[in-house]
């Protein structure tokens, strides 16, 4: 916050889910499908991706790498310094809604058709499905 408790900036699109801070950006998902990524102390806009399907879940972010789980049922990894893709993988047929957790170099992603994938974060690869 700004003194006197004013914000210093504010998100460019309509928001549900909790940013995710790595890399001097802030990384934020919006319902319109796009992920903003702001700098940190400016809130002045780094890139943005538009992946094509609402985002419902938070972001995680590793190794340099944003996480991002659309209603669309893909998964997309975005490079922190200018948001190029690195991976993109079909997870299912119907929407994540839900923030895809990240451990051991993997992305763990379920979606409401019951699929529940990990993928490998640095490549997107399906390591396994159930």
């Amino acid at each position: 916050m700004a003194p006197r408790g004013r914000p210093r900036w504010i998100a460019p699109s309509a928001v549900r889910a909790q940013p995710v801070v790595a890399g001097g950006i802030v990384a934020i998902p919006t319902l319109d499908g796009r992920v903003f990524a702001l700098d940190e102390l400016t809130g002045a806009t780094r890139w943005v991706v538009d992946t094509g399907s609402p985002i419902l879940g938070s972001l995680a972010i590793t190794d340099g790498t944003v996480i991002a789980a659309t209603q669309g049922g893909d998964a997309f990894g975005l490079a922190v310094p200018d948001g190029a893709q690195r991976w993109r993988t079909q997870v299912a047929r119907k929407g994540v809604v839900a923030s895809p957790p990240v451990a051991g170099g993997r992305v763990f992603v379920g979606a409401k058709d019951g699929t529940f994938a990990a993928l490998d974060a640095a490549t997107g690869q399906v390591l396994w499905r159930f």
